[in-house]
């Protein structure tokens, strides 16, 4: 028996019975990402402002300070190169480092210029000097991009895919359907992935010609596993659809929130 749902928009609570568990791993999930989401974000912005500041910052004369040779991590030498800028007055330092064979030709006192952005001659300011390389400006958005590109999968379980179920239950279109089978998939560590295959039908309007078109779609859900138990063959159930694309769509019954009556 399907459930007669209120007109959109809807108001929506979660189901009692659904327990916590999966709320509070939605949460952990969410504040386990929130550092890496922040760090993605500075990644982006430098990325981009480097880029900005090679392609339209001024090159201003800079002077070397100091030399020094410092042992790596990995027991090679880091040739260090020690040197300082103004902008408007203020003189800012900075550091970078070269191979052994520019590094012998260095002096103290010698001309280093640097590429800033007036305005914030600190952010991101490129050495100009013998031995300097723009590799990082170019580098890092290809670092920034992978780093986002991870980010984004767990960012979109997180935010993104429940904010889409929320969205559907309140402004979706409610129909009938039937269950159309039901299985299991296999999932990370162990994990039993429980389905529940539905079919449905709806009207569409043909675009440009205004005829309405029933049409059947047959879609999968992941269901808990006492709605897996449950659930029967051709057993009726509502469907909620988006109406501009029907293949988005869920079971009412088995899904995490439920609809208040109006009022």
């Amino acid at each position: 028996m399907t459930v007669d749902l209120p007109e959109p928009p809807r108001r929506l609570r979660r189901r009692p019975g659904r327990g916590c568990g999966p709320l509070v791993g939605l949460w952990f999930v969410r504040l386990f990402i929130l550092p890496h989401t922040l760090i993605g974000i500075a990644l982006a912005g430098a990325a981009a402002f480097g880029l900005f500041v090679w392609l339209f910052g001024a090159d201003i004369p800079g002077r070397i300070t100091s030399l020094d040779v410092a042992r790596g991590r990995k027991g090679g030498n880091r040739y260090q190169v020690d040197y300082a800028y103004s902008v408007a007055g203020i003189q800012y330092p900075g550091t970078t480092y070269v191979s052994a064979n520019v590094y012998a030709g260095l002096r103290v006192g010698d001309a280093y210029p640097v590429r800033v952005f007036r305005p914030l001659p600190t952010w991101m300011p490129q050495p100009r000097g013998p031995g300097s390389s723009a590799s990082m400006v170019f580098a890092l958005p290809f670092f920034a991009l992978f780093w986002n590109g991870i980010l984004s999968v767990f960012l979109w379980m997180a935010w993104v895919a429940p904010w889409r179920v929320w969205l559907l239950m309140r402004y979706g279109l409610a129909t009938a359907g039937v269950v159309a089978g039901k299985h299991t998939r296999p999932g990370n560590k162990g994990s039993t992935n429980r389905l529940i295959r539905y079919r449905f039908k709806v009207t569409l309007e043909e675009e440009g010609t205004g005829a309405a078109l029933p049409e059947t779609f047959e879609r999968e859900m992941s269901v808990m596993p006492s709605d897996y138990a449950a659930a029967k063959m051709d057993q009726p159930v509502t469907v909620i659809y988006h109406p501009k694309n029907p293949k988005r769509s869920l079971v009412y019954e088995f899904s995490e929130y439920e609809a208040l009556p109006q009022g």
